[in-house]
């Protein structure tokens, strides 16, 4: 709800300069979040697209990321990109020293190896932002069984390549 001079909120007779002001309530479209990660990507973050009132649309999201590739290494248009499971943290924690940051440390998993370079999301961080479209781009891969929700649209391996270890996707 906002306050608003009357010819803001609809009333036509009443000039700018009036001074009383009318509650009107004032819907607001969610915007767009994308996230492209250039060798890797992992997000643990909360992902709001929510519409802002009956009127309003809701937001979109684009999920991309490249994947790292050691020297040498050829890349294959069929490498996955993007792994894709149901809920968790895409994040190990801790995988780097006490007392230090993230940065420049190799993410590891709870056995000390090396995760592969690549993107990480969760549906259930997608699915509860609420958004009307989604738009996983690139090769990827749906580990277990995942559900995603979109209310208008739903894009999954841009690419056209998708795989799955499960029925279920």
């Amino acid at each position: 709800m906002l306050d608003l001079v009357p010819a803001y909120s609809g009333d036509l007779n009443t000039g700018l300069a009036s001074s009383r002001l009318v509650a009107t309530r004032v819907d607001s479209s969610a915007g767009s979040i994308t996230l492209k990660g250039s060798q890797e990507l992992f997000t643990d973050a909360t992902l709001i697209g929510v519409a802002g009132g009956p009127s309003a649309k809701g937001g979109s999201l684009s999920v991309s990321s490249g994947r790292f590739y050691p020297l040498g290494a050829s890349p294959n248009p069929l490498d996955v990109a993007l792994n894709v499971t149901q809920s968790g943290l895409t994040v190990p924690s801790p995988f780097y020293p006490s007392g230090q940051t993230a940065i420049g440390n190799v993410v590891m998993n709870s056995s000390g190896n090396v995760i592969p370079g690549l993107g990480y999301v969760t549906a259930d961080r997608i699915n509860a932002g609420g958004f009307d479209s989604v738009a996983l781009q690139g090769v990827a891969q749906f580990s277990g069984p995942v559900t995603m929700n979109a209310k208008r649209s739903l894009t999954l391996g841009g690419s056209g390549v998708l795989f799955a270890d499960s029925r279920s996707i």
